[in-house]
C-alpha cells in the first residue's frame, strides 16, 4: 500500500480538507476532483480524474461526496475504494441537520471557491442574466454562503453574484470539528487496512482506535440530525453513558450562575478556562464543551461501572468534545432563525396597531377559501368605524387610536375564536365566518350590538359608535369579493341612515355635535 491516504474531494470543498488535512495528517493527501454537480455539464471531466487517481492503488483512496453524486458510479467498479456519503454534501462541512434547515428554508448553498469563479460556472450553466434570474428566483429564496476565516476578501464575489441573480445572501462559517473527525475516521480504517495487510504489531491499537473514531462518527451523525439544543444534549447524555457504563452524566449550561442550583465545583470549573478536571478519587471528571471559543457548558461524568477506563473515557471526549460544541451551537441557530423567520411571518401577516390580519393576509385567505366548498356556507361582516376623522381633529390621534382598538376588541368578543378578523383599512375591518349558518346572522348582529352596548356603558367618557353589515353565501358557487361588496353596501347604507338620523336629533347650540 501507499505511504499517503488519498481523500477525493468535490473541488468547491477542496480548500475546507486541505486545511485540516495539512495541519493534522501528514499522510493525508486531498484530491479535488471537478465538479460534478446536476447543472453543470463537467461528469465525463470528473469521472475521468477520479478514475487517474484509482488507477495506481485503489486500497489507499477514500471519497468523500453526496449520495446522488456521480462520483459514486466508481464502486460500481472497485470495492476497494471507501466513500463516505451525506444526502446533501454541504451536510460535510455544516451538519445535517444545519443544512437541511438551510435548504428547505430556500437556501442556495455556494461555497467560497465556487463563488470566486461564480461567472465561469452560471455560463456553463448556460446562464445570461435573465435565465439565472428566473432559475434561481424559482428554486431558492437566498444565497447561503459557507465562509472559511478569510471570508472578508470574498465578500465582493458575494455581493456581485447575489445583485446578479437578485436573491439575498446569508454567510454561515464553516466548522472544521466534522472534517477532522472524518478524516480521523478514514484515516484510521486505513492505517487497519495497512496493518492487517502488513501484519504490523500494531493492529491492535488501530483497531482501538477505528472503533473509538467509528463511535464519534456514528454520534456525530446522530447529533446533526438533532434541532433542538434539550435533543442535542439528551442525545449526548444517553450515548456517552451507555459507551461508558456511566450512572451520571449531567451537563451544566454556561448561562447558570452562582443563584441558581449549579453546583460550585462547577462554577469554578467555568471560570478557570481548563479543557477539562479530575473529581475527588477519580471518581469522575468534567468536560469544558465550547464552539468558536465560547463556552457552551460542561458535561460532567461519575459513577463509573469501570473505573480503571476513566483516562480512556476522557480521552475520547476529548477528541469529541469540539463536535459536540458544534451540535449545540447549530441548534441554536437554528431556533434563532426559526424565531426571526415567525417573527417576520407574524409582521407580514398581521396589524402592527390591533395585532389582528393585515389586509393582505386577508385577501390571501379569500382566495384560499373561495375554491373550498363549505356546507354550511360562511358569513362576511364589513365594518367601519364612524366619525374617525372627528375624533382624530378633535380629541388626538391617541384617542382615535384607542377608538380603533375598541373596535377590534368588541368584534373579537362577538367572533368565533376561528374566525378571520382583518383591518383592511383606517377605520375599516372584514371578518370572514367560514362554516356559518344564515339562520344565525341575526344573532350575531345582535351581538355586536350588545357588546358595543356593553363597552360604551364602561367607556362613558369616550363612546364607541360604527356600522356595519352582514352577508351569507356559498363558495366557490358565490364570489367571496362579492359577498364582501355585498357587506359594504349594506354597512354604507346603515352609515348614512345613522348620519341622517344623528342631524335630525341634533341641537345646534353654540357647538356642533357631530356623529
Amino acid at each position: 500500500m501507499a505511504d499517503k491516504l488519498k481523500v477525493l474531494v468535490c473541488s468547491g470543498f477542496k480548500d475546507y480538507f486541505e486545511k485540516v488535512a495539512s495541519n493534522e495528517f501528514e499522510d493525508i493527501e486531498i484530491c479535488p476532483f471537478p465538479s460534478m454537480c446536476v447543472y453543470h455539464s463537467g461528469e465525463a471531466k470528473g469521472l475521468s480524474s477520479i478514475r487517474n487517481i484509482l488507477k495506481d492503488s485503489p486500497e489507499d483512496v477514500s471519497i468523500v461526496c453526496g449520495s446522488l453524486c456521480p462520483a459514486m458510479k466508481v464502486l460500481e467498479e472497485d470495492y476497494r475504494i471507501r466513500t463516505e456519503t451525506q444526502d446533501i454534501c454541504f451536510s460535510h462541512i455544516l451538519g445535517k441537520s444545519f443544512v437541511e434547515h438551510l435548504v428547505s428554508g430556500g437556501g442556495y448553498m455556494v461555497t467560497e471557491p465556487w463563488l470566486r469563479n461564480w461567472k465561469e460556472h452560471l455560463s456553463s450553466m448556460g446562464f445570461d442574466r435573465e435565465l439565472a434570474r428566473r432559475f434561481f428566483g424559482e428554486s431558492a429564496r437566498r444565497i447561503v454562503c459557507v465562509s472559511e476565516e478569510k471570508r472578508e476578501e470574498n465578500i465582493p464575489y458575494l455581493e456581485d453574484f447575489s445583485q446578479y441573480v437578485d436573491l439575498p445572501f446569508l454567510v454561515v462559517e464553516a466548522d472544521y470539528s466534522y472534517i477532522e473527525i472524518l478524516l480521523n475516521h478514514l484515516h484510521s480504517m486505513w492505517q487497519l487496512k495497512k496493518a492487517r495487510k502488513e501484519n504490523d504489531s500494531r493492529i491492535r491499537s488501530f483497531r482501538k482506535q477505528s472503533a473509538d473514531y467509528m463511535t464519534m462518527f456514528e454520534l456525530i451523525k446522530d447529533l446533526t440530525q438533532k434541532e433542538n439544543e434539550s435533543d442535542v444534549i439528551e442525545t449526548v447524555k444517553k450515548s456517552l453513558s451507555m459507551l461508558f457504563s456511566c450512572r451520571l452524566v449531567e451537563f451544566c449550561s454556561a448561562r447558570r450562575d452562582e443563584k441558581s442550583s449549579l453546583d460550585k465545583k462547577c462554577i469554578l470549573f467555568l471560570r478557570s478556562g481548563e479543557q477539562y478536571s479530575l473529581l475527588e478519587n477519580s471518581s469522575g471528571f468534567m468536560l469544558r464543551i465550547e464552539h468558536s471559543g465560547q463556552t457552551e457548558g460542561i458535561l460532567v461524568f461519575r459513577d463509573f461501572q469501570f473505573p480503571s477506563h476513566i483516562s480512556g473515557y476522557l480521552s475520547f471526549c476529548l477528541n469529541i468534545s469540539d463536535v459536540i460544541g458544534l451540535a449545540i451551537s447549530n441548534s441554536k441557530k437554528i431556533e434563532i432563525i426559526r424565531k426571526n423567520e415567525s417573527e417576520m411571518e407574524y409582521i407580514g401577516t398581521h396589524d402592527g396597531m390591533t395585532g389582528i390580519f393585515n389586509r393582505g393576509f386577508f385577501d390571501e385567505k379569500v382566495k384560499e377559501l373561495q375554491q373550498k366548498e363549505i356546507s354550511e356556507g360562511l358569513c362576511v361582516l364589513v365594518c367601519d368605524l364612524d366619525g374617525l376623522k372627528e375624533i382624530n381633529d378633535i380629541k388626538g390621534h391617541d384617542a382615535g387610536d384607542i377608538a380603533i382598538k375598541a373596535t377590534v376588541h368588541v368584534l373579537k368578543k362577538s367572533l368565533r375564536t376561528g374566525d378571520i378578523l382583518a383591518r383592511t383599512g383606517g377605520d375599516e375591518f372584514a371578518a370572514i365566518l367560514p362554516g356559518y349558518p344564515e339562520s344565525s346572522l341575526e344573532n350575531l348582529s345582535e351581538r355586536i350590538l350588545n357588546n358595543l352596548e356593553k363597552y360604551n356603558r364602561s367607556s362613558k367618557n369616550m363612546p364607541l359608535s360604527f356600522s356595519f353589515g352582514l352577508v351569507h353565501g356559498f363558495p366557490p358557487e358565490d364570489d367571496i369579493l362579492e359577498l364582501v361588496r355585498g357587506a359594504d353596501e349594506i354597512m354604507y347604507k346603515r352609515k348614512i341612515e345613522k348620519k341622517e338620523t344623528c342631524q335630525r336629533k341634533t341641537v345646534i347650540e353654540n357647538n356642533t355635535m357631530t356623529c
